[in-house]
């Protein structure tokens, strides 16, 4: 917060007292002196701001924080290399741009989608935890099986009752365990009918 104070004030400053700036380069294109404190300035700010967020990365790892820190540094070295050459300092100045672009995807999507992903999974485990002891604390049979009439679950009532455990049933056909083998036969033409 205070960083953005003190660069919208010297934002004002400069647009207020414009003509009291010296300029940056000379007529012949080299760099003032202007331009070299300039250059100094921000790249220890930058850097301060690198150090800041590796020390809370230390602190809390996140991946979007390095990818800033990256940045930030790339940021200086491309502010130093604008002396030297236009070409390095804009190319230097797009990688570490792009490494702000990633820490800025990994905080603003990646991150909340993680986070709404692991309550999610809390919320579902938390929802079949209650669903299974409701299930097996039920004093009635309760089955449930699969469009083809494949067993899937069997509560503890169902087994005190038929005799059979989960285990043992799972996966058959529930109509072959409690219809008597003469009746399936007219069982399995009164299902064709109905699906």
């Amino acid at each position: 917060m205070r960083l953005t104070l003190i660069s919208f004030i010297l934002l004002a400053g400069g647009l207020v007292f414009h003509r009291q700036i010296p300029p940056l380069v000379y007529t012949d294109g080299s760099p003032s002196a202007a331009f070299l404190y300039v250059v100094v300035i921000s790249s220890i700010t930058i850097a301060y701001s690198a150090y800041l967020y590796l020390k809370r990365f230390r602190e809390k790892p996140q991946n979007f924080i390095i990818c800033l820190v990256y940045g930030f540094v790339i940021l200086v070295f491309s502010n130093f290399s604008y002396i030297y050459s236009d070409y390095a300092g804009n190319l230097l100045k797009a990688a570490s741009f792009y490494f702000v672009y990633l820490a800025v995807y990994k905080s603003s999507i990646e991150l909340p989608y993680e986070t709404i992903t692991k309550a999610e999974k809390n919320l579902r485990v938390t929802a079949e935890e209650r669903y299974r002891n409701l299930v097996d604390n039920a004093n009635d049979a309760i089955i449930t099986t699969d469009l083809e009439g494949r067993l899937l679950t069997w509560n503890l009532a169902a087994q005190n009752i038929f005799g059979w455990t989960e285990e043992e049933v799972k996966g058959q056909k529930f109509s072959r365990l409690l219809i008597p083998s003469d009746k399936q036969a007219e069982n399995e033409t009164a299902l064709s009918t109905v699906s």
